[in-house]
């Protein structure tokens, strides 16, 4: 990564952009709909990030693109899970997506004086299991899965102290 300029991530930027924007519709067999309508919306979030870094950027905001840039390092490695399990993987971010709100819930209640009926209601939903649902809450296990050398997870972890987004 030191031989690259700031300028070759920018051009490298712009260019995944372009070919994202261009590309067309997404087709998919029947058996991967779920996987592949879920990959391609966070495929879908990481390209207009990446846009919306670059006109911060050039707005003069480069230290208020860290948190889009830590985002987007999260979303790509996830990318990873459902595009190796298939439809095991969406059915894991969507059980995650469920519990979400119960583990929300419990810091409220701890933080704030929440009507008890709310918690109850939150906690009450059902939540699905699934057997990758385990593995999906763990993100540090996302990236040792596609980064045995824990590459991404070093960056990602660096992202929000950084003074400076890297390249761009």
């Amino acid at each position: 990564m030191s031989g690259v300029t700031p300028q070759q991530y920018r051009e490298a930027a712009e260019n995944l952009i372009a070919d994202y924007r261009a590309a067309g519709p997404v087709e998919t067999k029947r058996h991967r709909y779920r996987s592949v309508l879920l990959a391609h919306g966070w495929c879908t979030e990481v390209h207009r990030l990446a846009e919306a870094v670059l006109h911060l950027i050039d707005s003069g905001y480069r230290h208020e693109t860290l948190i889009l840039l830590r985002t987007m390092v999260g979303t790509t490695v996830s990318l990873q899970w459902p595009s190796q399990k298939g439809d095991a993987g969406a059915a894991a971010v969507f059980a995650e997506g469920g519990r979400m709100p119960r583990a929300a819930a419990e810091n409220m209640q701890k933080a704030f004086n929440v009507p008890q009926d709310l918690i109850d209601a939150i906690k009450g939903a059902p939540v699905e299991k699934t057997d990758e649902s385990e593995i999906f809450r763990r993100f540090q296990a996302q990236c040792d899965e596609s980064d045995p050398k824990r590459e991404l997870y070093s960056v990602y972890r660096f992202l929000p102290d950084n003074k400076e987004p890297p390249g761009l």
